[in-house]
């Protein structure tokens, strides 16, 4: 319902704050390390997770950075479709 109604708005601002306000929720979900960028002055924003892994393509770190950032996509799928129907 509420990606509906953005998108007849086609804003991404008011998609952002839209979430925005289920924010202690989806960073309960997700990670509260979650950095919320409403990027202001700008058409886009941004919600994003930081990973600390050093990746390397040469050892074990890139197989531990994919297989983190294959779980975390699934993690904001799973968590964001909530939202966004």
């Amino acid at each position: 319902m509420l990606l509906n109604q953005i998108k007849q708005n086609n804003d991404n601002k008011d998609l952002y704050y839209s979430l925005e306000q289920y924010k202690g929720e989806i960073n309960e979900k997700i990670s509260p390390n979650l950095k919320w960028m409403p990027l202001e002055g700008k058409k886009a924003s941004r919600i994003k997770l930081v990973s600390n892994i050093d990746v390397d393509p040469n050892s074990e770190s890139w197989d531990e950075a994919f297989e983190w950032m294959s779980n975390n996509a699934e993690l904001f799928k799973n968590t964001f479709k909530k939202y966004l129907k």
